[in-house]
């Protein structure tokens, strides 16, 4: 009796003793606690420590931090009958803990199935080039609806977006044939501008070469003027000068020789026979004196 005593008493000290740590509860800081008393909502706790009652009340912990949903591939139908694969990424937080637990039963499942259908909807009114070239309004487009849906879950999408458009096999290729193209017409341009450049850099070349070769040959053609400019006046100086001097008095006596000698020449000795005699006395001398 005594022993069966013993083991009750053991067995409600080691039942205390787990309701004593299960009473005792502690939330970080980026989590709240929404406690439950007897099943009825009583408030949000936390973060910290938090006493609740064994068997009576419950606490069901909440992250308020932003986290991340994949909403996983689907193929979608475009409204030109095209058939794209479609996977997204959601960046939602919590912003209401009581909301999250009361308002829906699995918040991040019904996240994921209304962005897959909002999905469906949005590519199902776009065409296929439209899909594959206006990511960012589809993103825009989701992450409004999601926002307004979930916001009375107490979720907020904070972002959405697309990962990954794939289109059918066909069309692939198309764009990989398109794409090579491209590139091929980008390089052929790229060479054909510098073959451009090439060529103007060249005539540019040539063009400063005949500028500086005609350049030179017009100062050649100066200097060559110059010279002969010099030339012709050195000997305008030199045959002034000797005409000036003895060869003038010369041609003076010459032409009274040749006056004397006709018969019926009558002598008119002008005034300046004197000058004349004297100019010829002054050379005779002078020639005399450097012999």
């Amino acid at each position: 009796m005594q022993m069966a005593l013993e083991i009750v008493f053991f067995v409600v000290v080691v039942i205390f003793f787990f309701a004593l740590l299960s009473s005792i509860r502690i939330l970080k800081e980026y989590e709240r606690g929404v406690k439950l008393s007897m099943g009825r909502f009583t408030g949000v706790v936390g973060p910290g420590l938090v006493v609740v009652v064994p068997f009576i009340d419950q606490v069901i912990n909440v992250d308020l931090r932003t986290r991340t949903l994949e909403v996983p591939r689907q193929d979608v139908i475009t409204k030109d009958n095209a058939t794209v694969g479609v996977d997204a990424v959601i960046y939602y937080k919590v912003v209401d803990p009581k909301r999250v637990v009361i308002e829906v039963e699995d918040f991040q499942y019904a996240t994921v199935k209304l962005a897959q259908t909002t999905l469906r909807n949005i590519i199902g009114d776009m065409i296929l080039d439209d899909v594959l070239s206006k990511r960012d309004v589809i993103n825009t487009k989701l992450r409004e609806t999601l926002d307004e849906s979930t916001d009375k879950w107490g979720v907020k999408a904070e972002a959405v977006e697309i990962k990954e458009i794939e289109p059918p096999g066909a069309i692939q290729e198309a764009m990989t044939k398109q794409m090579a193209a491209e590139r091929n017409k980008r390089a052929m341009i790229l060479e054909s501008e510098g073959s451009k450049q090439s060529q103007i850099l060249q005539a540019e070349g040539q063009k400063e070469s005949e500028i500086l070769r005609s350049e030179g040959q017009r100062q050649a053609k100066i200097i060559l003027a110059k010279g002969e400019a010099e030339s012709i006046r050195l000997v305008a100086d030199a045959a002034k000068s000797y005409l000036d001097g003895s060869a003038l008095t010369l041609w003076q006596l010459k032409a009274l020789e040749e006056v004397g000698k006709s018969p019926s020449t009558k002598f008119v000795i002008p005034m300046e026979f004197t000058e004349l005699a004297e100019r010829i006395s002054r050379n005779i001398g002078g020639n005399g004196k450097k012999k």
